[in-house]
Protein backbone atom coordinates (compact mmCIF):
# COMPACT_ATOMS: atom_id res chain seq x y z
CA UNK A 1 0.00 0.00 0.00
CA UNK A 2 1.15 3.31 -1.07
CA UNK A 3 1.80 5.93 1.68
CA UNK A 4 0.44 9.31 0.85
CA UNK A 5 3.17 11.96 0.34
CA UNK A 6 3.57 14.28 3.62
CA UNK A 7 6.30 16.57 1.91
CA UNK A 8 8.54 16.99 -1.34
CA UNK A 9 11.95 17.81 0.21
CA UNK A 10 14.66 18.40 -2.93
CA UNK A 11 18.02 18.40 -1.43
CA UNK A 12 20.80 19.86 -3.73
CA UNK A 13 24.17 18.09 -3.35
CA UNK A 14 25.13 14.74 -2.79
CA UNK A 15 28.12 15.55 -0.59
CA UNK A 16 28.20 14.22 3.14
CA UNK A 17 25.86 16.44 4.94
CA UNK A 18 22.96 15.57 2.23
CA UNK A 19 23.53 12.56 2.30
CA UNK A 20 22.81 12.21 5.58
CA UNK A 21 20.28 14.81 5.80
CA UNK A 22 18.35 12.28 2.88
CA UNK A 23 19.25 9.67 4.85
CA UNK A 24 17.31 10.82 7.68
CA UNK A 25 14.19 11.75 6.28
CA UNK A 26 14.59 8.36 4.66
CA UNK A 27 13.51 7.18 7.90
CA UNK A 28 9.87 8.75 7.33
CA UNK A 29 8.36 6.67 4.52
CA UNK A 30 5.65 9.52 4.54
CA UNK A 31 8.43 11.72 3.22
CA UNK A 32 9.69 11.82 -0.62
CA UNK A 33 13.44 12.73 -0.82
CA UNK A 34 15.21 13.37 -4.29
CA UNK A 35 18.78 14.23 -4.19
CA UNK A 36 19.88 16.60 -7.55
CA UNK A 37 23.62 16.11 -7.91
CA UNK A 38 26.01 18.65 -10.08
CA UNK A 39 28.31 16.52 -11.38
CA UNK A 40 28.02 13.39 -13.61
CA UNK A 41 29.39 10.74 -10.98
CA UNK A 42 30.82 11.17 -7.20
CA UNK A 43 34.38 10.70 -7.66
CA UNK A 44 36.99 11.41 -5.18
CA UNK A 45 37.89 14.66 -3.87
CA UNK A 46 39.53 15.68 -1.03
CA UNK A 47 41.17 13.42 0.99
CA UNK A 48 40.76 12.35 4.72
CA UNK A 49 37.91 13.23 6.79
CA UNK A 50 37.98 12.99 10.98
CA UNK A 51 34.47 12.35 12.63
CA UNK A 52 34.50 13.24 16.72
CA UNK A 53 32.22 11.62 18.94
CA UNK A 54 29.24 13.79 18.49
CA UNK A 55 28.88 12.89 14.63
CA UNK A 56 29.46 9.77 14.72
CA UNK A 57 26.38 9.31 17.83
CA UNK A 58 24.26 10.31 14.58
CA UNK A 59 25.98 7.77 11.94
CA UNK A 60 25.29 4.92 14.70
CA UNK A 61 21.35 6.29 15.08
CA UNK A 62 21.29 6.40 11.29
CA UNK A 63 22.79 2.87 11.09
CA UNK A 64 25.74 3.40 9.51
CA UNK A 65 28.29 2.73 11.62
CA UNK A 66 29.46 -1.18 10.61
CA UNK A 67 29.24 -0.43 6.89
CA UNK A 68 31.77 2.76 7.64
CA UNK A 69 33.96 0.46 10.55
CA UNK A 70 34.57 -1.67 7.30
CA UNK A 71 36.52 1.34 5.22
CA UNK A 72 37.68 3.24 8.43
CA UNK A 73 41.07 3.55 10.09
CA UNK A 74 41.58 0.75 12.72
CA UNK A 75 40.66 2.76 15.90
CA UNK A 76 40.75 2.11 19.43
CA UNK A 77 37.65 1.95 22.07
CA UNK A 78 35.15 4.81 22.75
CA UNK A 79 37.82 5.83 26.19
CA UNK A 80 40.72 8.46 26.52
CA UNK A 81 43.15 8.17 23.51
CA UNK A 82 46.18 10.07 22.13
CA UNK A 83 44.49 11.22 19.09
CA UNK A 84 46.88 13.65 18.11
CA UNK A 85 50.69 14.43 19.06
CA UNK A 86 51.88 18.09 18.51
CA UNK A 87 55.47 18.95 18.00
CA UNK A 88 57.41 21.84 16.50
CA UNK A 89 58.44 20.38 13.18
CA UNK A 90 60.77 23.93 12.56
CA UNK A 91 63.40 22.72 14.03
CA UNK A 92 65.94 19.52 13.46
CA UNK A 93 64.53 17.81 16.34
CA UNK A 94 61.61 18.32 18.33
CA UNK A 95 61.45 18.20 22.08
CA UNK A 96 58.64 17.80 24.30
CA UNK A 97 55.40 16.87 22.37
CA UNK A 98 51.94 17.56 22.96
CA UNK A 99 49.64 14.42 23.01
CA UNK A 100 46.11 15.86 22.26
CA UNK A 101 43.66 13.56 24.61
CA UNK A 102 40.57 13.03 24.27
CA UNK A 103 37.02 11.20 25.56
CA UNK A 104 36.93 8.90 22.48
CA UNK A 105 38.66 8.83 19.09
CA UNK A 106 38.93 10.99 15.79
CA UNK A 107 37.23 8.00 13.32
CA UNK A 108 39.14 8.93 9.99
CA UNK A 109 37.55 7.75 5.97
CA UNK A 110 38.96 8.38 2.71
CA UNK A 111 36.12 10.79 2.06
CA UNK A 112 35.14 8.91 -1.19
CA UNK A 113 35.03 5.41 0.75
CA UNK A 114 32.76 7.21 3.33
CA UNK A 115 30.61 9.28 0.75
CA UNK A 116 30.02 5.87 -0.81
CA UNK A 117 29.05 4.14 2.08
CA UNK A 118 26.63 6.75 1.94
CA UNK A 119 25.09 6.47 -1.66
CA UNK A 120 24.77 2.57 -1.57
CA UNK A 121 22.49 3.00 2.15
CA UNK A 122 20.41 5.82 0.22
CA UNK A 123 19.80 4.55 -3.16
CA UNK A 124 17.76 1.09 -1.53
CA UNK A 125 15.17 3.95 -0.79
CA UNK A 126 15.40 7.61 -2.48
CA UNK A 127 16.94 9.06 -5.99
CA UNK A 128 19.73 10.52 -7.01
CA UNK A 129 20.07 12.53 -10.11
CA UNK A 130 23.57 13.14 -11.22
CA UNK A 131 23.99 16.33 -13.52
CA UNK A 132 21.69 18.63 -12.18
CA UNK A 133 23.52 22.05 -11.40
CA UNK A 134 21.34 24.23 -9.75
CA UNK A 135 20.78 27.49 -11.55
CA UNK A 136 17.93 29.17 -9.11
CA UNK A 137 14.84 28.38 -7.51
CA UNK A 138 12.09 30.77 -6.73
CA UNK A 139 8.65 29.80 -4.46
CA UNK A 140 5.18 29.87 -6.37
CA UNK A 141 2.37 31.79 -5.33
CA UNK A 142 -0.91 29.92 -3.81
CA UNK A 143 -2.41 27.44 -4.45
CA UNK A 144 0.35 25.24 -5.21
CA UNK A 145 2.76 27.01 -2.56
CA UNK A 146 5.72 24.61 -4.41
CA UNK A 147 9.24 25.86 -4.83
CA UNK A 148 10.36 25.46 -8.76
CA UNK A 149 14.28 24.80 -9.02
CA UNK A 150 15.88 25.53 -12.37
CA UNK A 151 19.18 23.35 -13.57
CA UNK A 152 21.57 25.04 -16.01
CA UNK A 153 20.47 22.06 -18.02
CA UNK A 154 17.09 23.79 -18.71
CA UNK A 155 15.10 21.13 -16.64
CA UNK A 156 12.53 21.94 -13.89
CA UNK A 157 11.65 20.51 -10.61
CA UNK A 158 9.15 21.30 -8.03
CA UNK A 159 9.61 19.97 -4.40
CA UNK A 160 7.53 21.68 -1.31
CA UNK A 161 11.26 21.88 0.58
CA UNK A 162 14.23 22.90 -1.12
CA UNK A 163 17.78 22.06 0.95
CA UNK A 164 20.54 23.55 -0.45
CA UNK A 165 23.92 21.29 0.41
CA UNK A 166 25.71 22.66 -2.77
CA UNK A 167 28.68 23.52 -1.03
CA UNK A 168 30.97 26.58 -0.24
CA UNK A 169 29.70 28.01 -3.69
CA UNK A 170 26.22 27.12 -3.10
CA UNK A 171 23.83 28.40 -6.17
CA UNK A 172 20.93 28.08 -3.21
CA UNK A 173 22.57 30.84 -0.90
CA UNK A 174 23.01 32.83 -3.73
CA UNK A 175 19.26 32.82 -5.02
CA UNK A 176 17.96 32.93 -1.12
CA UNK A 177 20.00 35.76 0.28
CA UNK A 178 19.75 38.18 -2.85
CA UNK A 179 16.11 37.80 -2.36
CA UNK A 180 15.78 38.48 1.25
CA UNK A 181 17.51 41.23 0.94
CA UNK A 182 15.41 42.55 -2.16
CA UNK A 183 13.00 42.12 0.24
CA UNK A 184 14.95 44.16 2.99
CA UNK A 185 15.60 46.94 0.84
CA UNK A 186 12.43 47.56 -0.54
CA UNK A 187 11.46 47.79 3.13
CA UNK A 188 14.00 50.67 3.67
CA UNK A 189 16.79 48.09 5.24
CA UNK A 190 19.50 48.58 2.90
CA UNK A 191 22.41 48.54 5.90
CA UNK A 192 21.13 44.77 6.20
CA UNK A 193 20.53 44.38 2.54
CA UNK A 194 24.14 44.58 1.87
CA UNK A 195 25.15 42.42 4.45
CA UNK A 196 23.76 39.97 3.21
CA UNK A 197 24.56 40.44 -0.20
CA UNK A 198 28.21 40.19 1.36
CA UNK A 199 27.75 36.58 2.49
CA UNK A 200 27.08 35.27 -1.04
CA UNK A 201 30.65 35.05 -2.30
CA UNK A 202 32.74 32.82 0.14
CA UNK A 203 35.83 35.00 1.29
CA UNK A 204 39.79 33.72 1.46
CA UNK A 205 40.82 32.51 4.43
CA UNK A 206 44.50 33.82 3.60
CA UNK A 207 45.64 29.91 3.89
CA UNK A 208 47.06 27.56 1.36
CA UNK A 209 47.02 23.60 1.73
CA UNK A 210 48.52 21.38 -0.10
CA UNK A 211 46.95 17.96 -0.23
CA UNK A 212 48.29 14.16 -1.15
CA UNK A 213 47.43 10.53 -0.21
CA UNK A 214 50.02 7.97 -0.16
CA UNK A 215 50.63 4.44 0.53
CA UNK A 216 52.16 3.29 4.28
CA UNK A 217 54.29 1.27 2.16
CA UNK A 218 56.02 3.85 0.98
CA UNK A 219 56.91 5.72 4.01
CA UNK A 220 57.22 2.55 5.74
CA UNK A 221 60.00 1.82 3.28
CA UNK A 222 61.69 5.60 3.29
CA UNK A 223 61.03 5.91 7.31
CA UNK A 224 59.96 2.38 8.89
CA UNK A 225 59.23 3.77 12.51
CA UNK A 226 57.69 7.27 11.59
CA UNK A 227 55.07 8.16 14.16
CA UNK A 228 52.67 9.01 11.06
CA UNK A 229 52.09 5.38 10.59
CA UNK A 230 50.59 4.65 13.70
CA UNK A 231 49.81 8.13 15.08
CA UNK A 232 47.64 11.22 13.54
CA UNK A 233 50.60 13.85 14.20
CA UNK A 234 51.33 17.72 13.87
CA UNK A 235 54.12 19.23 13.00
CA UNK A 236 54.20 23.14 13.71
CA UNK A 237 56.18 25.84 12.74
CA UNK A 238 55.19 29.51 11.95
CA UNK A 239 52.87 30.42 9.20
CA UNK A 240 53.03 26.65 8.30
CA UNK A 241 52.14 23.60 9.60
CA UNK A 242 51.99 19.43 8.36
CA UNK A 243 49.18 16.88 9.14
CA UNK A 244 50.00 13.45 8.56
CA UNK A 245 47.73 10.54 9.66
CA UNK A 246 47.05 7.21 8.77
CA UNK A 247 43.78 5.96 6.38
CA UNK A 248 42.28 2.65 5.32
CA UNK A 249 43.39 0.54 7.91
CA UNK A 250 46.57 1.60 8.01
CA UNK A 251 46.94 1.28 3.80
CA UNK A 252 47.06 5.30 3.32
CA UNK A 253 48.76 8.04 4.90
CA UNK A 254 46.63 11.52 4.47
CA UNK A 255 48.80 14.48 4.13
CA UNK A 256 48.40 17.92 4.38
CA UNK A 257 50.95 20.97 4.48
CA UNK A 258 49.33 24.56 5.36
CA UNK A 259 50.65 27.48 3.94
CA UNK A 260 49.14 30.54 6.41
CA UNK A 261 49.23 34.69 5.32
CA UNK A 262 46.79 35.66 8.03
CA UNK A 263 47.17 39.45 6.83
CA UNK A 264 45.61 38.34 3.23
CA UNK A 265 42.38 36.76 5.60
CA UNK A 266 39.53 37.81 3.45
CA UNK A 267 41.01 39.00 0.35
CA UNK A 268 40.37 38.21 -3.06
CA UNK A 269 42.30 35.09 -3.98
CA UNK A 270 44.47 35.48 -7.30
CA UNK A 271 43.81 31.95 -8.97
CA UNK A 272 42.34 29.00 -9.20
CA UNK A 273 40.80 27.88 -6.10
CA UNK A 274 41.84 23.85 -6.66
CA UNK A 275 44.71 23.29 -9.09
CA UNK A 276 47.40 20.51 -9.96
CA UNK A 277 50.86 20.79 -7.62
CA UNK A 278 53.96 19.15 -7.34
CA UNK A 279 55.92 18.49 -4.37
CA UNK A 280 58.71 20.78 -5.66
CA UNK A 281 56.18 23.68 -4.74
CA UNK A 282 56.54 22.75 -1.24
CA UNK A 283 60.40 21.70 -0.63
CA UNK A 284 62.00 24.83 -0.05
CA UNK A 285 59.31 26.02 2.48
CA UNK A 286 59.92 22.88 4.59
CA UNK A 287 63.87 22.44 3.59
CA UNK A 288 64.93 23.17 7.34
CA UNK A 289 62.14 21.42 9.15
CA UNK A 290 62.83 17.71 11.10
CA UNK A 291 63.74 14.55 8.82
CA UNK A 292 59.68 13.70 9.85
CA UNK A 293 58.18 15.82 8.17
CA UNK A 294 60.42 15.60 4.85
CA UNK A 295 60.24 11.90 4.87
CA UNK A 296 56.25 12.71 4.45
CA UNK A 297 56.88 14.87 1.64
CA UNK A 298 59.62 12.72 -0.27
CA UNK A 299 56.54 9.85 -0.21
CA UNK A 300 54.35 12.33 -2.27
CA UNK A 301 53.42 11.33 -6.22
CA UNK A 302 50.94 13.42 -6.78
CA UNK A 303 49.82 16.80 -4.92
CA UNK A 304 46.82 19.42 -4.92
CA UNK A 305 46.86 23.28 -4.23
CA UNK A 306 43.69 24.15 -2.23
CA UNK A 307 43.27 27.39 -1.67
CA UNK A 308 40.59 27.27 1.85
CA UNK A 309 37.76 29.61 1.36
CA UNK A 310 34.75 29.91 3.59
CA UNK A 311 31.43 31.24 4.23
CA UNK A 312 31.11 34.55 6.16
CA UNK A 313 29.08 34.12 9.02
CA UNK A 314 25.54 34.83 7.72
CA UNK A 315 22.44 36.03 9.44
CA UNK A 316 20.20 32.97 8.96
CA UNK A 317 20.58 29.74 7.32
CA UNK A 318 16.98 29.80 6.24
CA UNK A 319 14.74 31.60 3.85
CA UNK A 320 10.78 30.47 3.62
CA UNK A 321 11.07 26.78 3.09
CA UNK A 322 14.54 26.59 2.07
CA UNK A 323 17.50 25.92 4.29
CA UNK A 324 21.31 25.71 4.18
CA UNK A 325 23.36 23.33 5.40
CA UNK A 326 26.55 22.10 5.45
CA UNK A 327 29.43 24.49 3.00
CA UNK A 328 26.42 26.21 2.08
CA UNK A 329 25.94 27.53 5.31
CA UNK A 330 29.07 27.74 7.30
CA UNK A 331 32.15 26.30 5.14
CA UNK A 332 35.04 26.94 7.22
CA UNK A 333 38.95 26.30 8.16
CA UNK A 334 39.83 22.42 8.79
CA UNK A 335 41.33 22.66 12.11
CA UNK A 336 38.88 21.47 14.14
CA UNK A 337 38.30 18.23 11.86
CA UNK A 338 34.75 19.27 12.01
CA UNK A 339 33.73 20.47 8.90
CA UNK A 340 31.93 17.21 7.87
CA UNK A 341 30.91 16.54 11.45
CA UNK A 342 29.36 20.09 11.26
CA UNK A 343 27.15 18.67 7.81
CA UNK A 344 26.25 15.53 9.69
CA UNK A 345 24.90 17.42 12.64
CA UNK A 346 23.44 19.37 9.99
CA UNK A 347 21.24 17.36 8.21
CA UNK A 348 20.46 15.05 10.97
CA UNK A 349 18.72 17.97 12.72
CA UNK A 350 17.13 18.88 9.39
CA UNK A 351 16.32 15.31 9.40
CA UNK A 352 14.88 14.98 12.56
CA UNK A 353 12.52 18.23 12.45
CA UNK A 354 10.97 17.97 8.81
CA UNK A 355 9.81 13.76 10.16
CA UNK A 356 8.20 15.06 12.67
CA UNK A 357 4.91 14.51 12.52
CA UNK A 358 4.39 18.17 13.36
CA UNK A 359 5.58 19.16 10.46
CA UNK A 360 3.25 20.31 7.69
CA UNK A 361 3.38 22.13 4.71
CA UNK A 362 1.70 24.66 7.06
CA UNK A 363 4.05 24.56 9.73
CA UNK A 364 7.23 23.90 7.49
CA UNK A 365 8.51 26.99 7.94
CA UNK A 366 8.41 27.00 11.54
CA UNK A 367 10.38 23.96 11.69
CA UNK A 368 12.97 25.52 9.54
CA UNK A 369 13.37 28.55 11.68
CA UNK A 370 13.59 25.98 14.96
CA UNK A 371 16.60 24.70 13.15
CA UNK A 372 18.10 27.96 12.10
CA UNK A 373 17.53 29.13 15.61
CA UNK A 374 19.38 26.16 17.11
CA UNK A 375 22.27 25.48 14.56
CA UNK A 376 23.32 28.59 12.97
CA UNK A 377 24.69 29.47 16.39
CA UNK A 378 26.13 26.45 16.97
CA UNK A 379 28.21 25.74 13.66
CA UNK A 380 29.11 29.47 13.74
CA UNK A 381 30.84 29.07 16.73
CA UNK A 382 32.25 25.53 15.71
CA UNK A 383 34.22 28.01 12.33
CA UNK A 384 35.17 30.57 14.98
CA UNK A 385 36.85 28.35 17.18
CA UNK A 386 38.67 26.52 14.02
CA UNK A 387 39.79 29.91 12.59
CA UNK A 388 41.65 30.14 16.63
CA UNK A 389 42.96 26.93 16.12
CA UNK A 390 44.43 27.43 12.82
CA UNK A 391 46.75 30.75 14.29
CA UNK A 392 47.82 28.46 17.09
CA UNK A 393 49.11 25.50 14.72
CA UNK A 394 50.56 28.39 13.22
CA UNK A 395 51.91 30.23 16.40
CA UNK A 396 50.54 32.93 15.47
CA UNK A 397 47.96 32.75 18.27
CA UNK A 398 44.47 34.94 18.42
CA UNK A 399 45.18 38.74 17.55
CA UNK A 400 45.95 39.91 21.64
CA UNK A 401 48.40 36.91 21.37
CA UNK A 402 52.38 37.58 21.58
CA UNK A 403 54.63 35.44 19.56
CA UNK A 404 56.15 34.38 22.66
CA UNK A 405 52.87 33.47 24.09
CA UNK A 406 52.57 30.41 21.27
CA UNK A 407 55.46 29.28 20.57
CA UNK A 408 56.01 26.47 23.67
CA UNK A 409 54.60 23.45 22.23
CA UNK A 410 52.98 22.09 25.74
CA UNK A 411 51.29 25.68 26.54
CA UNK A 412 49.90 26.01 23.15
CA UNK A 413 48.24 22.45 23.40
CA UNK A 414 46.69 23.13 26.07
CA UNK A 415 45.00 26.05 25.04
CA UNK A 416 44.14 24.23 21.75
CA UNK A 417 42.39 21.20 23.84
CA UNK A 418 40.43 23.69 26.09
CA UNK A 419 39.20 24.64 22.56
CA UNK A 420 38.45 21.83 20.75
CA UNK A 421 37.47 20.01 23.59
CA UNK A 422 33.27 20.61 22.79
CA UNK A 423 33.82 17.67 20.04
CA UNK A 424 34.16 15.25 22.67
CA UNK A 425 32.49 16.40 25.76
CA UNK A 426 28.96 17.12 24.37
CA UNK A 427 26.60 15.20 22.49
CA UNK A 428 24.46 16.49 19.55
CA UNK A 429 21.61 14.69 21.55
CA UNK A 430 19.84 17.25 23.59
CA UNK A 431 19.99 19.63 20.64
CA UNK A 432 17.69 17.65 18.77
CA UNK A 433 15.64 16.91 21.64
CA UNK A 434 15.48 20.48 22.14
CA UNK A 435 14.30 21.42 19.08
CA UNK A 436 11.65 18.76 18.80
CA UNK A 437 9.84 20.14 21.92
CA UNK A 438 10.50 23.48 20.11
CA UNK A 439 8.64 22.68 17.20
CA UNK A 440 6.08 20.98 19.93
CA UNK A 441 5.54 23.55 21.95
CA UNK A 442 4.60 25.82 18.49
CA UNK A 443 2.46 23.66 16.98
CA UNK A 444 -0.21 23.35 19.63
CA UNK A 445 -0.73 27.34 20.69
Amino acid sequence: MQVEKRLRVAICGAGIGGLTCALGLARYPDMETTVYESSANLTEVGAGIGLWPRPWKVIRQLGLEQDLLKVAQKIPPDELVATFELRRGDIKQSQCPYRLVTKGPLRTFHRAAFQQVLVQKFVKTGQIQYSKRLRGYRSLEAPSRKIELVFEDGSLAFCDVLIGADGVKSAVRATMLTAEAKLLSSNGHSSEANKLLGCIRPSWSGQIVYRAVFATEALRMRSPHHRAIHQATMYLGKDSFIIAYPLAQNKLINFGAFVMRHDLENTEYDGPWVEKSSKDDILGRFAAWEQEAKDLIDCIDTLSKWAIHCVRPIPTYVGGRVALLGDAAHAMTPHQGSGAGQAIEDGFMLSSLLGSSYTTRETVSEALRIYDTIRRPFSQDVARRSRINGRYLSFAGPEDCSDDDVLDVLELGEAITKNWEWAWISTVDDTVDDALTMLFESCRK
